[in-house]
C-alpha cells in the first residue's frame, strides 16, 4: 500500500512536471506565432518595395534610353559636337557649351539615379531572402514545437491513465484487505461467540 502511494506520488509529480512543460511550450509557440505573424508582414512589405523599385528602374531605364537616342544619336545628324562647334560667336559657344553640360549632368544623374535603384534592389532581394530564411526556421521550430507539445500531452494521458488503473488496482487491493479483515473479525467473533 506504501509502495502505491510512493508510485502515485511520483506518477502525480512526473505529471506536474509535463504540464509545466506544456504551459511552457503553449506560451512559447504563441510568442513564435507572433513572429511570425511579424516576418510575414516584412516579407510583404520588402516585395513591395522591390517590385517598387524594380519598376523604376525600368521607367528610369526607357528614359535614359529615350534621352540617349534622341541627344547622341538624332535623326538629323547633328552630334553633341557639332553643336558646340558650330557655334556662331563666343555667346553662342558659351551657351551651347552650357546647355551640353546640364544635358551631360542630368544624364549623370539619372544614371547615378538607375545605380542606386538597382543597388537598392540588389540589397532588397538579399533582404527577402534573409527574411524567407527566418520565416522557414521559425515555421520548422513551429512545427517542432508542436509535435513536441503533442508528445507531451500524450505523455500526460499515457501518465494519467497508468495513475488511474494504479489508484483502480490500489483500491481493488484494499477493499480486499477490507473483506479479509472483516472475514476474520467475523471469524474471531464467531470463535468468541463459541468460547463463552
Amino acid at each position: 500500500l506504501k509502495e502505491g502511494k510512493q508510485k502515485e506520488k511520483s506518477l502525480t509529480n512526473q505529471i506536474i512536471k509535463i504540464q509545466e512543460d506544456i504551459n511552457e511550450t503553449e506560451n512559447s509557440i504563441k510568442k513564435l506565432e507572433g513572429n511570425i505573424q511579424d516576418t510575414k508582414i516584412k516579407v510583404v512589405e520588402v516585395q513591395g518595395k522591390l517590385a517598387r523599385a524594380e519598376q523604376m528602374v525600368i521607367e528610369q531605364s526607357k528614359a535614359l534610353n529615350a534621352r540617349l537616342r534622341s541627344m547622341y544619336l538624332n535623326d538629323s545628324g547633328i552630334s553633341v559636337l557639332e553643336v558646340i562647334f558650330g557655334s556662331e560667336s563666343i555667346t553662342d559657344f558659351m551657351s551651347n557649351m552650357d546647355m551640353v553640360e546640364k544635358i551631360y549632368d542630368n544624364d549623370t544623374k539619372m544614371l547615378n539615379r538607375l545605380k542606386d535603384n538597382k543597388d537598392l534592389i540588389g540589397k532588397e532581394k538579399q533582404r527577402l531572402a534573409s527574411l524567407e530564411n527566418t520565416l522557414e526556421k521559425q515555421q520548422t521550430q513551429h512545427e517542432n514545437k508542436k509535435n513536441n507539445l503533442a508528445n507531451s500531452q500524450h505523455n500526460i494521458a499515457v501518465l494519467k491513465n497508468q495513475v488511474a488503473l494504479d489508484n483502480k488496482k490500489l483500491a481493488e487491493e484494499i477493499d480486499a484487505l477490507n473483506q479479509e479483515a472483516n472475514r476474520i473479525t467475523s471469524e474471531i467473533r464467531r470463535l468468541q461467540s463459541k468460547g463463552t
